[in-house]
């Protein structure tokens, strides 16, 4: 997968191109400036200047070779895009671009929160500097040795970073090292002279201060390779510390251990794999571990094993590791079917293969949230639809399993799975300050859903209510209220799974029946587009009906049209932000109807049947949506729409929503 950076690497010659424009100038704080030029550089990634905002106490003045701007001659100005990544309030953002104009410039890009975070991301999760010095022992005749040069702050990230990789670390200590030594405890580097390191074997020094010419150092010129590193090299491997040193607490890298079980063991993965990814898999949320099925079900790297260590986050109230807390637990069993999981009995033998395999060991955080996102867009983008096979098969006894539990609940036939979202969920397993306006706009009433399951019983068929730690109960003709009385975790697959169709509020819930090619009529939505959230899954076999929630803007006194709610989100890609946006704009939600429902699970079924016949107006309107929603998708290929088609029958009724 292309990393989030290119992405954002596009995004800003797209803008250039735009706004014909040949030179592109970085406008951040300090430390932003320094991690974009750093990857900028790394990636070849063409940037003209950097127009750092100097924070006092934090000067850097090392931008990886990218010329700093503090003025350019005015004729030069209007060549340039200024591209500012400033965390500012908008009344502030236009007085920060205020000021530029007055400057002389007059093209400007701001990014947004999910392009600052790229930045930080590829910063965080590739080490460049170890791939570089990787790249440098392969050349040379080597054994290992690393001997670290220069001892100051980064010296202990550094050791630390290098033992997980499986190099002996020894600090070189020079004359004027001493003083240095008094102010950092190397308690866990063993200290040589630099005459001593000159005897060892061949190795790499690396240089974190700039060389002094004095006897001692020619001779470990001449006697190693020499690895200089400048400020943003050393900023960089502070910020991926960061992120390895909770694999390294994990891991517990400062006890081995020797087990000739887990050595039989380690020779079976190295003969079936290159290489072992070991990476976090947030496990607090059903859409995050159906995302990590996913994704490691169909990687294209076979001969790559993801070892997954669950992350089980409280949002402020605690965050577990290697624990087996999840969501559901039958889900978890699924996964580790195709993957190992480190939890439970399986810690201590990983622990063993991180030390003894370190060669052969990566560590990443592939299915995090934001990366996830990022995997989305990039299928979006290419046109790859996610899932050809459901990523879950259930086994002869879990069918026969789940056939018996249906019978005992009092399903005969053909049934309808759905599904209300409300907050006793997360406010039980989170708590309540977990719940914001981003989560309460997406939820709906269980009451509505009573029109829907009494037309479908006219027909015959039953409705079976899925969830789990639901708002109220729900009574009625043909109505089964699983998730009050019946709910399993294996249920919660299974029947959607053999359900007729399946109708969800805007919920992560939807991703499991898209990725059982299930048909969805998704309803109460409060996005058209997203940007990689995700329940952003594709199905290529089963269309999708989408019933929006309407838009009431209360300044206004008149509704949002599905074209103006495009363009609202085509400047706002994250759907968070969004709807605190339109919350701040005093936008309202307005819940589908009970009479909406049916007639979109009406339409569903008709199909399903092959019996649905459409008016030519309604076609008509439908194809006037579909236009609006290719042009938003064009201008912006990394947003996603939600579904491409909205129930005939609310279209007919809502014209005024097409204007």
């Amino acid at each position: 997968m292309r990393r989030p950076i290119f992405m954002l690497f596009d995004k800003i010659r797209r803008e250039k191109k735009r706004l014909r424009k040949e030179r592109v100038i970085f406008c951040a704080t300090n430390d932003y400036a320094v991690q974009f030029c750093y990857v900028a550089k790394k990636n070849n990634f063409e940037l003209d200047g950097v127009m750092p905002l100097q924070i006092p106490g934090n000067n850097i003045d090392d931008y990886s070779g990218v010329p700093v701007v503090s003025d350019l001659p005015s004729y030069q100005k209007k060549y340039c895009m200024i591209v500012i990544a400033v965390n500012l309030s908008k009344p502030d953002m236009d007085k920060f671009i205020n000021v530029l104009k007055n400057c002389g410039y007059d093209s400007f890009t701001v990014l947004t929160n999910d392009d600052i975070m790229a930045i930080q991301v590829d910063v965080q999760q590739h080490s460049y500097f170890l791939d570089k010095l990787d790249e440098m022992l392969r050349i040379g005749n080597w054994d290992k040795s690393i001997f670290l040069r220069g001892l100051n702050q980064f010296t202990m990230i550094m050791a630390l970073t290098l033992k997980m990789k499986g190099y002996v670390v020894n600090g070189i200590i020079l004359e004027d090292d001493k003083a240095n030594m008094q102010n950092f405890n190397f308690k866990e580097i063993p200290l040589i002279t630099a005459r001593v390191a000159v005897e060892q074997k061949s190795g790499i020094v690396i240089d974190t201060i700039p060389p002094n010419a004095n006897a001692d150092y020619s001779a470990l010129v001449k006697k190693h390779t020499i690895l200089q590193l400048n400020l943003v090299d050393l900023l960089a491997i502070q910020i991926h510390w960061g992120f390895l040193s909770q694999f390294y607490s994990l891991l517990n890298f400062d006890t081995k251990s020797q087990n000739l079980g887990y050595e039989t063991q380690s020779k079976k993965i190295l003969s079936a794999y290159d290489k072992v990814t070991i990476c976090f898999m947030d496990s607090e949320r059903i859409g995050n571990m159906m995302e990590t099925l996913v994704f490691v079900n169909q990687r294209e790297n076979r001969k790559n094993l993801y070892a997954l260590i669950p992350r089980y986050n409280k949002y402020g109230k605690e965050l577990t590791f290697c624990s087996e807390q999840t969501a559901n637990n039958f889900l978890l069993k699924k996964i580790k079917e195709v993957c190992p999981v480190i939890a439970g009995g399986q810690i201590d033998f990983w622990k063993y293969f991180a030390h003894n395999h370190a060669n052969v060991v990566d560590y990443s955080n592939d299915f995090g949230h934001y990366n996830m996102r990022m995997k989305q867009i990039e299928k979006q983008v290419k046109g790859i639809y996610y899932v050809k096979n459901p990523p879950i098969n259930f086994s002869e006894q879990e069918e026969i399993y789940g056939q018996q539990k249906m019978r005992e609940m009092g399903i005969t036939g053909d049934y309808v799975t759905f599904f209300n979202r409300g907050h006793k969920y997360l406010k039980t397993m989170f708590g309540k300050n977990f719940v914001n306006h981003s989560h309460t706009v997406r939820n709906s009433s269980v009451q509505n859903f009573s029109l829907m399951c009494q037309k479908l019983y006219e027909r015959g068929m039953q409705s079976v209510r899925m969830g789990y730690l639901v708002d109220g109960e729900i009574h009625g003709d043909g109505i089964i209220d699983y998730a009050n009385n019946f709910r399993e975790e294996m249920l919660d697959y299974y029947l959607i799974a053999k359900s007729k169709f399946f109708v969800c509020d805007f919920a992560g819930l939807s991703i499991v029946a898209l990725l059982f090619h299930v048909p969805l009529v998704s309803i109460n939505v409060s996005s058209l587009t997203l940007n990689g959230d995700v329940s952003a899954h594709k199905d290529n076999q089963n269309i999708t009906l989408m019933l929006p929630k309407k838009i009431f803007d209360t300044n206004k006194k008149r509704f949002v049209s599905l074209i103006e709610q495009l363009n609202f989100e085509e400047q706002i890609p994250n759907i968070y932000e969004r709807m605190n946006y339109f919350k701040y704009k005093g936008f309202e939600y307005i819940e589908n109807t009970p009479e909406e429902i049916w007639d979109a699970a009406e339409e569903m079924l008709l199909r399903i049947e092959g019996r649905y016949i459409p008016t030519k107006e309604a076609e008509e309107l439908q194809e006037k949506f579909q236009e609006a929603l290719h042009e938003s998708m064009t201008r912006h290929p990394e947003i996603l729409p939600n579904a491409d088609v909205i129930p005939s029958k609310f279209l007919l009724e809502n014209k005024w929503l097409l204007i």
